[in-house]
């Protein structure tokens, strides 16, 4: 039964346009399992032949021409979403994060080399290579020669499964170090809190005092395990950390208020609306006002945040963006966010009337400081719900 999960996760991983390479690479490392790898292949192509065949139908249909596609490449890419599709608009606080893993993995890596089993060697070397290879080609075509079709494939994304890898080979490491080494306890202690410090990197330098909190139990928890004589209670302790971070924290009956667990003003305003507007009405709504949809469970026009992932969807969402920022006659490539909060709150009778005829809202959510011609049905500290 364990053969044929780790089987159908190959095929789930091959069948995916960003992960087959590797994962085929990855499942060859078994070379006993082709015959039964290739085996499940045909039988979920059949399997799944109907969903493909409406897939290549639908995506044949929305086939979009060269000046569309560059639309859409503004529109996603230096628009909406440059922090998660362009590396050179990132921050440089994550290459320095990467490169704190990077130098990490290859200290213990090559520490450990000899120890690593050959076979997940050759599994590691090729995964990091190959994914190395397709961010630098993501780099290419979405920095220097923008291509549409590449760019939402967000290649850079795989990252994620490097991070794995090196996450995997520095707690091991880490973890041995502390355990088994000749190394002086005052080292000790500092290997074990390598983890603890790297998963949290960004937050411990913000000093929020939670994360300072789990840190200072982290080292006490490190001190424990270095301290402790018995074989048995140090490894008790480290699977008492992994089954909370695996299971505990991580898995508990989903509820959405724990989204939410303080009441602000933007949610007492939902919670207010929720309880008294007809549930069909339509808002128009601040674009950064982010948790008003789940909390009030009403329709607004538009927001910031939530972007379709579909061609039509995606140009129907900047029109609305500048419509409700008075932005129509600006180009596409000048939108930021700031010119669109900025837009919103210079809103007047005029413009209202005008996205009243295109949207048929019937309420408006408008800040204190900027106060509209229209009937007051609520108000906070922050916001004011005006009637149509």
């Amino acid at each position: 039964l364990l053969r044929q999960a780790q089987d159908s996760l190959r095929v789930s991983a091959i069948s995916h346009s960003s992960t087959s390479l590797h994962s085929w690479f990855s499942a060859k490392a078994d070379k006993d399992r082709i015959y039964p790898l290739l085996k499940s292949l045909v039988i979920y192509l059949l399997i799944s032949s109907y969903a493909i065949y409406n897939y290549l139908i639908s995506y044949q249909n929305q086939r979009i021409d060269k000046t569309s596609q560059d639309e859409l490449f503004t529109i996603i890419g230096h628009v909406r979403s440059p922090h998660h599709y362009l590396p050179l608009t990132w921050n440089f606080d994550v290459y320095i994060k990467f490169g704190i893993f990077l130098i990490l993995f290859m200290i213990f890596y090559k520490y450990y080399y000899e120890e690593f089993d050959p076979k997940y060697r050759k599994v590691f070397n090729i995964i990091i290579l190959q994914i190395s290879i397709l961010c630098f080609l993501s780099f290419v075509f979405t920095q220097l020669i923008p291509i549409y079709s590449i760019l939402i494939l967000q290649l850079f994304r795989m990252t994620v499964i490097v991070y794995w890898i090196f996450a995997i080979i520095i707690y091991s490491a880490c973890i041995k170090l502390s355990l088994y080494s000749k190394l002086h306890s005052k080292f000790k202690i500092v290997i074990a809190f390598i983890p603890f410090f790297i998963t949290t990197f960004s937050s411990t330098l913000l000093s929020s005092r939670s994360y300072i909190f789990f840190l200072v139990i982290s080292v006490i928890i490190s001190l424990l395990i270095i301290k402790a004589n018995n074989r048995i209670i140090k490894l008790f302790i480290i699977i008492l950390i992994l089954l909370n971070f695996s299971i505990l924290h991580r898995h508990f009956k989903f509820e959405f208020k724990q989204n939410y667990p303080y009441e602000t003003k933007e949610t007492q305003l939902a919670q207010w609306i929720k309880n008294n507007t007809p549930s069909d009405s339509i808002f128009l709504t601040p674009p950064d006002f982010y948790a008003f949809r789940l909390n009030a469970e009403r329709a607004i026009i538009v927001d910031w945040l939530v972007i379709p992932f579909e061609e039509k969807g995606i140009t129907e969402w900047i029109q609305r963006i500048k419509n409700v920022s008075g932005l129509e006659n600006e180009p596409n490539k000048n939108i930021s966010e700031y010119k669109v909060l900025t837009g919103y709150k210079k809103i007047d009778d005029k413009r209202l009337s005008y996205l009243r005829s295109l949207y048929n809202f019937q309420y408006v959510i408008s800040e204190n400081t900027f106060p509209l011609n229209l009937k007051i049905v609520y108000r906070n500290e922050l916001y004011t719900l005006y009637e149509i």
